[in-house]
């Protein structure tokens, strides 16, 4: 599972916990005009999931729930970006303004499977 979760956000807190969050530009953008050209364009991914396939193997249940549950946290997260920020800053993450502000340009996604091997990701090599 890949989850595509970040563009470069420029973040300040100050002292009196209110925030500042300017979008720079977009990676997402930026990354897929370098593969415009390329032999294999690839996707830019910013967060991931790793397991070892003995684990995998041993706890397929497990897995499923666990990546069933992060994607319902995605969607969740896109769908109720007030409730989301709020739990962001709850956690301490970042203020729940900054959350506020920068949960629609993060670009969170959840990929698996055959549309993860379709965005030609770099093949996963087991330990």
């Amino acid at each position: 599972m890949q989850l595509q979760c970040f563009h470069n956000l420029l973040l300040q807190q100050h002292k009196a916990k209110t925030a500042i969050c300017v979008l720079l530009f977009d990676l997402t953008e930026e990354w897929d005009k370098l593969q415009e050209n390329a032999e294999s364009p690839s996707t830019l991914v910013t967060g991931v999931v790793v397991a070892r396939t003995e684990f995998i193997e041993q706890n397929p249940q497990a897995v499923e729930d666990f990546l069933k549950h992060y994607q319902e946290s995605v969607d969740y997260v896109n769908k109720n970006v007030n409730e989301g920020a709020a739990l962001v800053g709850k956690y301490d993450i970042v203020t729940e303004a900054v959350a506020q502000k920068a949960i629609p340009e993060c670009n969170i996604t959840f990929i698996s499977g055959n549309e993860m091997k379709e965005k030609n990701f770099p093949a996963i090599f087991p330990y």
